[in-house]
């Protein structure tokens, strides 16, 4: 660590001085603004965006996202993924005026888990629980928000991270099926 350390100011609610929690700190991929999940009570959480050497304000987007499990920064661009309680998977373009939560896809059965940018922020790979025993990985083209299957579920394929080339998609795949105990 160099330097000494910066706290962020986070705007008060409703004019209070309330304690907030901050949680799921990322950097964006412009290398000057961090994104998080921001609660000052039990109800809601928001996701806040602050210039990392404190020049501009933060701003806290109204889009509702639930309570956050997982925030991802794109590598290019000022595109996010979240996580969320509900089990989604959505994202926010954080430089457009308003940003919506654009939800890509929910599970019925349990968290979705690891999620992983391409290296050029177009396409975005998670891990989504399919049955109670199977989850399989998908992968999103943000552009158009269509997401197909990239594996068949045998039984837990989980933690996808591409290459730095964005050619190849690697991934943690549980396959043990006749396990022999000692």
């Amino acid at each position: 660590m160099e330097g000494a350390v910066q706290e962020h100011c986070l705007p008060a609610e409703q004019g209070s001085l309330q304690r907030q929690r901050v949680r799921c700190l990322t950097w964006l991929a412009d290398g000057q603004r961090l994104a998080a999940a921001v609660s000052a009570d039990e109800r809601a959480e928001r996701i806040v965006v602050f210039s990392a050497d404190g020049s501009t304000p933060a701003r806290t987007l109204s889009a509702d996202v639930g309570r956050v499990v997982t925030l991802h920064a794109a590598p290019k661009g000022s595109c996010i993924a979240v996580t969320n309680h509900r089990q989604e998977i959505g994202v926010l373009e954080l430089d457009s005026p308003e940003p919506v939560f654009r939800v890509i896809d929910r599970s019925s059965y349990e968290r979705i888990a690891g999620a992983s940018f391409s290296p050029d922020g177009r396409f975005l790979a998670y891990a989504l629980p399919y049955t109670l025993s199977q989850t399989r990985l998908m992968i999103c083209r943000l552009e158009t928000g269509e997401t197909r299957p990239v594996t068949t579920p045998v039984l837990r394929d989980v933690l996808p991270a591409f290459d730095p080339s964005g050619r190849y998609l690697y991934f943690i795949g549980s396959r043990d099926f006749e396990p022999v105990y000692d």
